[in-house]
């Protein structure tokens, strides 16, 4: 079975980001795939994503 893809959309940045991301970015993603997704953010939603791709919910 093939993992299924998400969009990872940005929503808000505190500060700045020192990878350059902008609100509005889109990036497709999986538990493999970072899509060009920055390692803090990915890192951060990580446990989310691995919820999603293997059938759970979000509550």
């Amino acid at each position: 079975m093939e993992e299924p893809i998400y969009i990872a959309e940005v929503v808000s940045i505190a500060k700045n980001c020192s990878a350059g991301h902008k609100v509005g970015d889109k990036f497709e993603i999986n538990t493999h795939k970072t899509g060009g997704l920055c390692g803090y953010c990915y890192h951060d939603i990580f446990p989310t994503l691995m919820n999603c791709c293997f059938g759970g919910k979000i509550p």
